[in-house]
């Protein structure tokens, strides 16, 4: 059975026995991924909610819940691969390369660095995320930009250097 990871919207990792929360504010409780986003591009959870009848497990797509669930690259079947799982596995691929490729994570805006970084964690590459922002961080030079004080400290710059 392949490894799951399963993050909710704020990034949080969700085990088994966690409260999550569905779109309309109800919570239900956890149990498990019963499918992976590697055999349509959707992934598939298993919660328990209460009811009179006391708890039962429901089955819900993870968006339901606001939830990401990535499948370990590594155990995905080359027959359950879809292009879903592919795209995943490229993304891990890219964003490893582009870390020691420094000029391809300047390149991207915050917002797509967090995204290559995140997908790096799901990973277990937290290393190599953070190593990937520093690189992304130091071009950062724009006053806006997220990643903004660690170019200033990458630079040695004073925090009101305007750049």
């Amino acid at each position: 059975m392949p490894t799951y990871t399963v993050t909710d919207k704020t990034g949080r990792a969700i085990t088994k026995g966690d409260t999550v929360t569905d779109f309309r504010g109800d919570t239900a409780i956890f149990q498990r991924v019963s499918r992976g986003v590697e055999y349509n591009g959707t992934a598939k959870v298993i919660v328990t909610t209460q009811s009179s009848d006391g708890p039962r497990d429901w089955e819900y797509y993870e968006r339901v819940f606001g939830l990401t669930v990535v499948t370990d690259p590594s155990e995905i079947a080359p027959e359950d691969a879809t292009p879903a799982a592919e795209l995943a596995a490229a993304i891990v691929r890219m964003g490893e390369r582009m870390r020691s490729v420094d000029d391809g994570a300047r390149a991207l805006n915050c917002s797509e660095a967090e995204s290559i970084a995140n997908v790096l964690r799901l990973a277990g590459r937290t290393d190599d995320a953070d190593a990937f922002i520093e690189c992304h961080a130091w071009g950062d030079d724009d006053s806006e930009d997220v990643h903004r004080a660690r170019y200033l400290e990458l630079h040695k710059l004073p925090a009101d250097h305007d750049a």
